[in-house]
């Protein structure tokens, strides 16, 4: 197969790669690196062989197409079907690692540790669990991807509820209705654990605000 190593290099034809367990040992061409005995070989004649891509922003409940209404009636469905169906989908199309920004805790992250054990095929999965979200008075959140901040206090231990569960980033939603100590405490309270924060930006507003507030 063709080589494509995401170096920037020129494409390698007639390329051979050497793997011992989970790591790449040599790489070559059919020319330069003969297969020793012992190795099994998976033939890539007529392929593009390329490292793992990555997908930043995924949400693995929609399964493709992003319509809550749709989706949430299978709720229940979410952990045992859903994510652990897109998940492999993921996988099967060259995507080895993803980031999932607003999913149910329990369902995304009970995935996360199945997929981590092996025990069901998918890509290596960063995931936020349910997004803070400041919503407006009266209003309440329209699905589980959503988990509502009071105040400041509240803010910060919703954070630390997320990270205590497992959450690999922290996600925010409507952080122009957030007070500037609701924002300080997510953000503060993610960074002092290591973890970084991505919000929901839809305009030009969002996106600079975002960057004021250290997201």
């Amino acid at each position: 197969g063709t080589l494509i190593d995401g170096t920037g290099a020129a494409p390698v034809r007639d390329s051979v790669i050497l793997i011992r367990g989970d790591r790449i040992e040599r790489v070559g061409t059919v020319t330069s690196l003969p297969v020793p005995a012992g190795y099994g070989q998976i033939s890539t004649e007529g392929m593009t062989v390329l490292p793992g891509l990555w997908d930043l922003h995924v949400h693995l409940i929609y399964s493709g197409h992003p319509n809550p209404g749709a989706w949430f009636r299978h709720a229940s469905d979410f952990e045992r079907v859903t994510i652990p169906a897109s998940a492999r989908q993921m996988l099967m199309a060259g995507v080895t690692s993803v980031r999932d920004l607003a999913a149910p805790a329990d369902a995304i992250l009970g995935v996360k540790k199945r997929i981590a054990s092996g025990e069901i095929p998918g890509p290596t999965l960063y995931a936020a669990g349910p997004a803070l979200a400041k919503m407006a008075p009266d209003q309440p959140p329209p699905t589980s991807q959503l988990l509502p901040i009071a105040d400041a206090a509240d803010a910060r231990a919703k954070t630390r509820q997320l990270l205590d569960a497992g959450a690999d980033t922290i996600k925010i939603f409507f952080a122009e209705r957030m007070s500037p100590e609701e924002r300080s405490a997510i953000i503060t309270e993610a960074h002092a654990r290591g973890r970084k924060v991505a919000a929901h930006g839809q305009t030009d507003s969002d996106i600079r605000l975002g960057l004021e507030i250290g997201v």
